[in-house]
């Protein structure tokens, strides 16, 4: 039978990260080379049974999980998050539901922390399309606790908490970094400036939608000043919509309503052109939303 070595490595390496253990911390507690081990986990050798043995023995994981993970979807948190994603963009709970099925069956062939925590973004997922604020704030500020409790995050664990900024109160977040961090692209507990464009672009919207549902005009007018500060390259339409957004909400709450309105105008006149219909229209809804919200706090 031939063997994917790319794919197991993969395998490894998620043990490894969920774990919280960097390359080379594992290399040192097996006896190993750090080359050795990288390599392993990138699929460029066939490794030795003992050292088949011994990566599983040390992570707690079996090797019936390790030949099992050859396939879709249970390969790769990315493989799986990416499906969760593109479901809940076409507001497909089908898709998702059978998402969460072929999840909680892998849960029976030995599960990783990454897969509890897709579980639960999968009920967040469902309980937004459904309209449920309430469970989806509950979903989201239980699984953003037992993130808090790690020292470091993987890159799968930002994709997810990304998506949870948004329901925990503002209060909280402003705990988690510096006043003198807020141009440095840095929290405390996570270095934004590391992450991909979109994850930070998910951040930085979920930190002013924390903002605005604290009814707190401070809270508001830092949460913008943020977006505004934020350097992005020029490829970054979407964020750069974001910050026209920003500025638009700032002067209106300085008392220039009308001229907040006419800046909030022109970025919808140009999503309508630039988008797709459905999109613009998701997009500018959700602009008028927030801009009530604004406008509430005066």
């Amino acid at each position: 039978m031939a063997v994917d070595f790319k794919a197991v490595g993969h395998y490894f390496e998620q043990l490894r990260t969920d774990k919280h253990l960097s390359r080379q911390q594992l290399a040192n507690n097996l006896g190993w080379s750090e080359k050795t081990l990288q390599r392993i986990e990138l699929g460029q050798v066939d490794m030795k049974l003992s050292q088949f043995v011994a990566y599983l023995d040390y992570l707690t994981a079996s090797a019936a999980t390790a030949v099992a993970l050859t396939a879709p979807p249970t390969a790769a948190p990315e493989y799986v998050d990416d499906k969760l994603v593109a479901a809940q963009a076409a507001g497909d709970d089908g898709a998702l539901a059978a998402l969460e099925n072929a999840l909680r069956a892998f849960t029976g062939r030995g599960v990783m922390p990454w897969v509890h925590h897709e579980l639960a973004a999968l009920a967040l997922a469902r309980a937004e399309l459904a309209g449920n604020l309430r469970q989806a704030t509950a979903v989201a500020r239980r699984l953003f606790k037992a993130y808090l409790q790690y020292d470091q995050l993987t890159p799968f664990d930002y994709r997810i908490v990304a998506r949870l900024i948004r329901y925990q109160p503002y209060a909280e977040l402003r705990g988690l970094y510096p006043a003198a961090a807020l141009g440095q692209n840095h929290f405390r507990w996570l270095a934004v400036g590391r992450l991909a464009a979109p994850v930070q672009d998910a951040i930085y919207r979920g930190l002013f939608e924390s903002a605005l549902a604290s009814g707190d005009v401070a809270a508001v007018q830092e949460a913008c000043t943020m977006i505004q500060a934020r350097p992005v390259a020029a490829e970054n339409l979407h964020f750069q919509v974001a910050q026209r957004e920003a500025t638009a909400m700032l002067a209106a709450l300085a008392g220039d309503v009308a001229g907040g309105e006419r800046q909030l105008a022109g970025v919808m006149q140009a999503l309508t052109m630039l988008l797709p219909e459905a999109a613009a229209k998701r997009l500018t809804a959700g602009m008028r939303r927030r801009w009530q919200q604004v406008l509430s706090l005066q």
